[in-house]
């Protein structure tokens, strides 16, 4: 069976001495000493794999997943809990079956996203619990889940959202958003969950959300909002829940 392979850097701590070690320290707990050691790996992965999961690897400095550009079949890819702080996403342009990417809990401080228009398919993105001060999000068709949550994010434009229109959930809590502009959200009538819970947001227009009519779920608490005009979604019937910021 034909195999592609993510290839990586890593530095991790083993027992002993060595002379490549970037350095060594002694445990007196167990008498032993450790090297930290730079090596670079491989993990093969069959060809045709629907599901790729690369992830619990700490102290990975830097990812190549070019192999993977092959992989015509892939549905899924999750890269996560492995301390990255970037990735090249461009192997996944024109894989036309895959429709998640999960790299949450990492350390990414930047990610170009362009590569993903190309892959006409993605429905689920999770760049969760990494360093994002910003980002410039694309255009997917097919996006249903948003999840930029526990970033670091000071601005985001929501624009390319317009195109979403099964777009059902958002998340864009825990981060330090002083404005938002969610006028590109009145495109994507399906929408169910938007939870913008703790950030920096000290006024928001809620007039488009007028038009998600399917709206269920929606969290403002923990922002510094003196005034929230509730009136555009006074009327959505589908709306279960409303969280606002304490007063």
């Amino acid at each position: 069976m034909t195999q592609v392979a993510i290839r990586y850097k890593q530095e991790e701590w083993v027992p002993g001495e060595f002379e490549n070690a970037v350095r060594t320290t002694y445990d007196d707990g167990t008498r032993w000493v450790w090297s930290l050691i730079k090596s670079e790996q491989s993990i093969e992965y069959p060809k045709d794999s629907k599901i790729i999961e690369f992830k619990f690897k700490v102290g990975v400095l830097d990812i190549d997943i070019t192999e993977l550009q092959r992989c015509d079949k892939l549905e899924q890819l999750i890269v996560s809990s492995c301390d990255l702080k970037g990735i090249d996403l461009t192997p996944l342009s024109n894989l036309h079956h895959l429709h998640e990417i999960n790299l949450q809990s990492n350390h990414i401080e930047s990610i170009d996203c362009k590569p993903l228009e190309s892959s006409p398919s993605i429905e689920t993105v999770n760049f969760s619990q990494n360093r994002l001060s910003s980002i410039h999000l694309v255009d997917l068709p097919e996006l249903k889940s948003l999840d930029l949550s526990f970033c670091k994010l000071t601005e985001i434009d929501l624009f390319p959202l317009s195109s979403s229109l099964n777009l059902e959930t958002v998340n864009l809590n825990y981060n330090s958003l002083k404005s938002l502009d969610l006028s590109p959200l009145e495109f994507c009538t399906n929408l169910k969950s938007l939870n913008l819970e703790i950030n920096r947001l000290e006024e928001i227009q809620l007039a488009p959300l007028s038009y998600c009519t399917k709206l269920e779920y929606l969290n403002l608490a923990y922002n510094p909002l003196d005034f929230i005009d509730l009136r555009p979604v006074d009327n959505i019937e589908s709306l279960v829940q409303i969280i606002l910021p304490a007063r």
